[in-house]
C-alpha cells in the first residue's frame, strides 16, 4: 500500500515502466499479494469495457477504487504519468483527503476526466465468513477475495479450502511444507 506522495510517485513510475512497451489497448492490473482469484469474470469484463479505470467500489461506498485490485488501460497510465511529470506529484495530489495510492489513482483518473467504472467483483473476508463458503452464487457475484487481514495463514487456508481440489490441494500443501 502506497502512503504519501513519494510512494505514490514511485508506484506510478512502476506503472509507467509497465506501460512503456505495452500495446495500445493493453491493460495494466494492480493486484496485491493478498488477493486470489477464483474465476476470470472480471478479466473478461475489463477487456470488454470502455472504461479507463475499473475497480471495486463496494467496500468503500463507491467513493473510489478499493485497493487490492484494479485495472487501468495503458493510455490512461500514460496520461496520468504525463500529468504527474508536468505538474508534479504534490500539486496533482492537492485536494486528496487521504494520501493513499488507491484514493490517489481514482483522483488522478477523475482529474483527467477518464472513464471510471466502479463495480463489485472483490470479496472480503467478512463476506466469505458470512457466506460460509464460496457457493455458486458467490462464485458468480465475485471474481476474487481480498484478504485484508494480518493473518495471511487464514488466506492460504481459505484458498486451499475454497479453490483447490483433489491433487491440486495435495501438491499445494506439499509446496508449502517447510519441514
Amino acid at each position: 500500500m502506497g502512503w504519501g506522495a513519494k510512494q505514490i510517485e514511485s508506484i506510478w513510475a512502476a506503472y509507467g515502466l509497465a506501460a512503456k512497451d505495452a500495446n495500445e489497448g493493453d491493460i495494466i492490473a494492480r493486484v496485491d499479494s493478498d488477493v486470489f482469484f477464483f474465476n476470470d469474470t472480471i478479466f473478461k469484463a475489463v477487456s470488454r469495457s470502455e472504461a479507463d479505470l475499473v475497480g471495486d467500489g463496494h467496500f468503500v461506498d463507491f467513493k473510489y477504487c478499493q485497493g487490492g485490485c484494479y485495472f487501468f488501460k495503458v493510455d490512461a497510465v500514460r496520461k496520468i504519468n504525463m500529468m504527474i511529470a508536468s505538474e508534479g506529484i504534490d500539486h496533482v495530489l492537492k485536494g486528496v483527503d487521504v494520501v493513499v495510492e488507491d484514493v490517489a489513482a481514482h483522483h488522478f483518473a477523475k482529474k483527467l476526466e477518464l472513464k471510471i467504472w466502479l463495480t463489485w467483483f472483490m470479496m472480503f473476508p467478512d463476506e466469505l465468513k458470512n457466506a460460509g463458503s464460496l457457493t455458486p452464487w458467490y462464485r458468480w457475484k465475485f471474481s476474487c477475495l481480498h484478504f485484508i487481514m494480518k493473518n495471511k495463514i487464514a488466506m492460504l487456508e481459505a484458498y486451499d479450502r475454497e479453490v483447490l481440489k483433489g491433487d491440486s490441494s495435495i501438491a499445494y500443501r506439499q509446496a508449502l511444507d517447510t519441514n
